[in-house]
């Protein structure tokens, strides 16, 4: 995939799928997620999160297992 964040990613209680197919819904991923490392002003364009992709899978793993899937 050349499309980063999309995944299925663990939530508290269950899976959610999460694809950002561009930038701009990156950046409304990014008004619900309290996630600083991923509003580092590179990774606002799509190259930058392909290339950090094992980094901002972790961080969405890290940071949806904080809810139950029907928060998010």
């Amino acid at each position: 995939f050349v499309h980063v964040p999309y995944n299925c990613y663990p939530t508290a209680d269950g899976h959610l799928i999460v694809a950002c197919l561009g930038d701009a819904i990156y950046e409304r991923l990014l008004t619900v997620l309290d996630a600083p490392e991923l509003h580092e002003p590179p990774l606002r364009r799509q190259p930058a999160r392909l290339a950090d992709k094992v980094r901002i899978d972790a961080v969405m793993t890290r940071e949806l297992q904080r809810a139950p899937t029907a928060d998010w």
